[in-house]
């Protein structure tokens, strides 16, 4: 069954295939108190993506458990991701999407 606009069919074919994401330990609180923040917070990503377009090598220090950090990996060939807190580390190498 397709949906009702069928150039959204495309979503659809991707979450039967690899699932729904959940948003990153970080996120996820930004989102649950104030939402205008994760906004911003992935508008940064946006713009640090751009400066680092065509980059070999880019390493992210205080990365958290690097769930916006994906903003920035489609624009960079290698991104390396270091934080503080290993229990941000954990959760996102737990979650971690293996395209990333």
């Amino acid at each position: 069954m397709s949906m009702r606009e069928n150039h959204y069919d495309w979503i659809k074919e991707i979450v039967a295939r690899e699932g729904t994401e959940s948003l990153g330990l970080m996120v996820s609180g930004s989102w649950l108190r104030d939402p205008k923040r994760l906004a911003f917070v992935l508008s940064r990503y946006k713009f640090v993506a751009k400066l680092f377009e065509g980059f070999k090598n880019v390493c992210e220090f205080g990365s958290s458990d690097g769930w916006p950090s994906r903003i920035v990996k489609q624009s960079v060939e290698n991104l390396y991701l270091i934080d503080f807190d290993q229990e941000l580390l954990d959760f996102g190498e737990y979650r971690q999407n293996p395209k990333f």
